[in-house]
């Protein structure tokens, strides 16, 4: 499921053994997007192996006519139950992450949309058609969920919304950009053995895609940020 790609995802910490989430990329033309398991059993973290049942979740939630993808998984734990949030679009309706719950990181039950907005809406900022790289944890008293807008092909830049979450829903009360340059996307949110939130982002450093042909590589990781709410 994944032979013409491994793309964007999130590493856990499974009792012990390194577990990395990632989207799987078949097809070309007609673009198969899944959600794969890879694990470093001996710890190294230069050796994974892909699990034999890939992928876990093979397709996006039925009668939802999505647009622009469907990727880029972000697990955390709740007690006994592991979540699964996934970044997409909803054909005219706009930028959505969908939930997903499980007991065993494997067998995935689709719980519901864990927040979207209306592609049409601009106050304070337009979030677009299609979210990447969602990112949803607490932070304080608050939730906090990030995501990387995309519409018709292009990259535009990371929101933040701060809010609550009961029920499988979020509930934002604030929305802003988290990065004001040009070139910052998909950040990724970490929490350190003392608790702190760090992020970090990839920038694409304002290259076109003649001059990334030309040096052969595509942007850098940017420097790692404290997060806190202000």
């Amino acid at each position: 499921p994944d032979e013409d790609g491994c793309w964007s995802g999130c590493t856990i910490n499974k009792d012990g053994i390194p577990t990395i989430f990632y989207t799987g990329i078949k097809g070309r033309e007609n673009r198969q997007e899944t959600i794969c398991i890879a694990q470093s059993h001996d710890n190294s973290l230069l050796k994974w192996d892909k699990y034999h049942g890939n992928p876990v979740i093979s397709s996006p939630p039925e009668n939802i006519e999505l647009v622009g993808g469907f990727r880029d998984p972000y697990v955390w734990r709740e007690g006994d139950s592991w979540y699964l949030i996934i970044g997409s679009g909803i054909k005219n309706v706009g930028g959505t992450v969908f939930l997903y719950k499980s007991q065993d990181l494997i067998n995935w039950t689709y719980l519901s949309p864990i927040y979207n907005r209306n592609q049409k809406e601009t106050d304070p900022i337009w979030t677009g058609l299609m979210w990447e790289c969602p990112q949803f944890f607490p932070l304080n008293d608050q939730y906090v969920l990030i995501v990387s807008v995309r519409d018709n092909e292009k990259l535009y830049y990371p929101v933040y919304f701060t809010g609550t979450y009961e029920e499988y829903k979020f509930e934002p009360q604030a929305l802003r950009r988290l990065d004001s340059g040009a070139d910052y996307y998909a950040p990724a949110v970490m929490f350190d053995d003392k608790g702190r939130c760090i992020v970090f982002g990839w920038s694409w450093e304002g290259w076109n895609e003649e001059a990334i042909q030309a040096v052969g590589w595509s942007g850098v990781m940017s420097l790692p940020r404290l997060v806190s709410l202000r």
